[in-house]
């Protein structure tokens, strides 16, 4: 018979085995059962069932449905008699969805966040589930881990040695596969292939199994044919006592077989991961701001060729730096309390640092609704602030004024562009964005001056859009469209003067500035063209 264990001391057991055997990770294979996601708001089988009797009164496939024939689960009996394939499958995503919190998100339990930290620390081997939710697959992906999936359903193969540690392998399928065992049949079919996925997971690692009752399935058929488990059966069950078929396999394998009664699965995985394997709560509950840096470091750069709203996530970033200096600075000693209880003594380091976040907080939703293009949430959220170039607040304005500039000009409103960059210079600007300052201010310049014509006041507005191109440049030196645009607004200058010798001087001019382009940027191909 199985023998009572503590999942403390199984953590402890964990730890020392990883420990002990030379290099070698992934020594726990999990199994798991409804009950894992019982507390995230996925119903169990027999709450299902009892939905479905209920129902019985109303639908007329389960109205004459009878009692499940002996040896077949209640559960899979029920779901036959609703019909099709497709009326099964959109009952268990309606199931899935009761765990969706307000926003619509999934709710992540504490069973699958601690299994995910165990994978995250190189623990486990495989995680063998009969559930068609993706709890397990979310709780991930919060951490940032990598995600590897094996449908038996969809496949109806397995090949041994050819999955990378902690896959998740689903044996009845997923939620969103194109098809789900949930019937007698279904089940029927998948039988074959759950030996030799059981026996490659247990050949070399603990098998753990957590919220399964085994009522009526073929896994657990599939488990009484296995020759042993060299490492270990660790069977946790909640209520009363396991049911005849749990109870014959741990007649049959004896010692090999251990149980924990009394344990839901998060205080299960509590114990086993955090009491007894001492491992650190994750960085998302730990660290959250670092966790949520790190989230999103991940993101490449912004593709800002051409675009002067700057990248929507440096914002977020700073804000979330300044936030982990300020808990750093404001974090007590590793041992004993603050030196001072003097709220004031504080006050020099914490005081600027929040100031700073405060200004980010507003900063970000104004660079969001500029990089949007919703100018009359921009002009609301402008409200009030005082030009400062000095301001990381002013400054957000600036650049929102600048972008707002660059679309005006791309509508041909050259009065409206220039009137942004006016105000935009006043407000100042982010790094990234001094030289797009004058270089835009040039192209509208240029773009009236073309509309003059061969005028004086054509030509006193193709001179400050020169003035403006010089100034991008002399800012950002290697700035190749500056150049580019100056070589363009000399030309066409140029054109407008005619075959004469200011024409000719034009021309040259022109030609020089997209030769400097070309040397900047050697494959600026209009550049060559022009």
């Amino acid at each position: 018979m199985a023998v009572d264990f503590n999942p403390v001391d199984l953590g402890t057991h964990i730890v020392q085995q990883w420990a002990g055997d030379g290099n070698r990770r992934h020594v726990v294979t999990f199994l798991l059962g409804a009950g894992c996601s019982k507390s995230a708001g996925v119903p169990l089988a027999r709450e299902i069932v009892a939905e479905l009797r209920n129902e019985s009164k109303t639908n007329p496939f389960l109205r004459d449905a009878g009692a499940a024939p002996p040896g077949v689960s209640e559960y899979a009996f029920l779901m036959e008699k609703l019909g099709s394939p497709h009326m099964r499958a959109k009952r268990v995503k309606g199931y899935v969805d009761r765990a969706r919190g307000s926003a619509g998100r999934l709710r992540i339990n504490w069973t699958y966040l601690l299994l995910a930290a165990m994978v995250e620390n190189g623990y486990v081997n495989r995680i063998l589930t009969t559930n068609f939710d993706p709890l397990i697959v979310e709780a991930l992906a919060v951490m940032g881990q990598p995600i590897r999936t094996y449908d038996l359903n969809t496949t109806g193969k397995y090949y041994p040695g050819t999955l990378d540690p902690a896959s998740i392998i689903y044996l009845h399928g997923q939620m969103h596969s194109l098809f789900l065992a949930n019937t007698p049949e279904e089940m029927g079919r998948l039988k074959k292939v759950y030996p030799s996925v059981l026996q490659e997971a247990v050949q070399n690692s603990l098998l753990v199994v957590v919220g399964y009752s085994g009522d009526c399935d073929p896994v657990l058929d599939a488990l009484q044919e296995l020759p042993n488990f060299p490492c270990g059966l660790w069977w946790s069950h909640f209520e009363g006592n396991p049911g005849s078929a749990v109870e014959a396999l741990f007649k049959k394998y004896g010692a090999d077989c251990h149980i924990a009664r009394g344990d839901d699965a998060d205080t299960f995985m509590r114990k086993l991961v955090l009491d007894g394997m001492k491992l650190d709560l994750p960085d998302e509950v730990m660290t959250p701001i670092t966790a949520a840096r790190l989230a999103l470091e991940r993101i490449t750069p912004f593709p800002t060729k051409d675009f002067t709203g700057g990248d929507p996530v440096r914002s977020s970033l700073e804000l979330l730096k300044l936030y982990e200096v300020r808990e750093t600075a404001t974090k007590p000693p590793a041992a004993g309390p603050l030196p001072t209880t003097d709220a004031a003594a504080l006050r020099p380091k914490s005081e600027p640092i929040q100031a700073r976040i405060e200004e980010l907080k507003q900063a970000a939703p104004l660079e969001m609704a500029a990089l949007t293009r919703d100018w009359a949430a921009f002009d609301k959220l402008r409200q009030g602030v005082q030009p400062n170039p000095r301001s990381r607040l002013s400054r957000a304005v600036g650049d929102g004024l600048l972008l707002r500039a660059s679309q005006a000009l791309e509508q041909k409103d050259f009065g409206a562009a220039i009137s942004w960059l006016r105000e935009s210079e006043v407000c100042g600007l982010s790094v990234v964005n001094q030289a797009w300052l004058p270089a835009t201010w040039g192209a509208a310049l240029s773009s009236q001056a073309r509309l003059e014509g061969n005028t004086a006041e054509g030509d006193r507005l193709f001179s400050e859009a020169g003035l403006k191109y010089a100034e991008a440049v002399r800012i950002k030196p290697d700035m190749h469209d500056a150049f580019y645009n100056w070589g363009t607004a000399l030309s066409n200058q140029a054109r407008l003067k005619g075959n004469r010798p200011e024409g000719d001087r034009l021309f040259s001019e022109a030609g020089l500035k997209y030769a400097e382009a070309v040397r900047i940027k050697p494959d600026m191909h209009e550049a060559f063209n022009n």
